[in-house]
């Protein structure tokens, strides 16, 4: 009996400290609950500065690339030569008024644009315009071909009266203080008649029809265009 006592007497106090840590468990349990709900419970707080930095930062970012977009653009149309193939006749009064466009061209691109003379005289409608172009071939023998052709279109009018007289073409060519000898040569032999010719079967290969026709890449301009419409499709080559 006495033994049953003490063993009863020593459950007891177990029991009590079992209830006790089990309380303090529970209370810390329900603690934390709470605290966890607490926060939980609280919005969510925007920085305002925060979102500033970075809008700008992406604002920036995208300044950035615009600028070093636009830079290897101008620094890819700088590199690129358009080179334009002017098919025109020097007795042609169209061919003529375009000139200063052309120009004005050059003067603006400077070496970023070639512009290359193809010889399409219309004999049929100015007779001895043939022997224009090959008067102009025989100048070029002497790198004279952009003056003596400037002089061409300057007395148009003159030289068309006289069918491009051989003696008028000699003027021109006396005024420009050329080789005199060679450029007679030239002329009666009518060695440069072949490139002349070349110039017209390439122009009709490619539609040539009437003058002046241009051609800057693949885009065929017919007529005196204007300084802005060669811009246009100068700049379109050029990217």
């Amino acid at each position: 009996s006495k033994k049953i006592i003490s063993d009863i007497l020593d459950e007891k106090p177990k029991e009590r400290k079992f209830k006790s840590v089990k309380k303090e468990i529970s209370s810390a349990v329900s603690s934390s609950k709470s605290k966890k709900e607490k926060v939980t419970s609280q919005p969510f707080a925007i920085d305002k500065w925060s979102i500033a930095v970075y809008l700008l930062t992406i604002l920036l970012i995208l300044i950035l690339l615009f600028f070093s977009y636009k830079y290897t653009q101008l620094s890819q149309e700088s590199n690129k030569i358009v080179t334009i193939y002017e098919y025109s006749d020097f007795a042609c009064e169209y061919c003529k008024d375009v000139q200063p466009v052309l120009k004005q061209v050059k003067d603006y691109y400077k070496d970023n644009v070639r512009i290359i003379h193809k010889h399409f005289p219309f004999e049929e409608l100015y007779p001895g315009t043939t022997l224009a172009s090959e008067a102009a071939e025989c100048a070029n023998k002497q790198n004279a071909f952009q003056k003596y052709a400037n002089e061409l279109y300057l007395r148009q009018s003159d030289l068309r009266n006289v069918s491009y007289d051989m003696g008028e073409l000699q003027d021109i060519a006396s005024d420009l203080n050329l080789d005199m000898d060679k450029f007679k040569a030239c002329q009666k032999t009518h060695e440069t008649n072949i490139n002349v010719l070349q110039d017209i079967d390439e122009g009709k290969s490619k539609g040539v029809i009437s003058t002046p026709t241009f051609f800057i890449g693949d885009q065929k301009l017919v007529g005196a265009q204007s300084f802005e419409v060669f811009k246009y499709y100068i700049d379109k080559e050029r990217k």
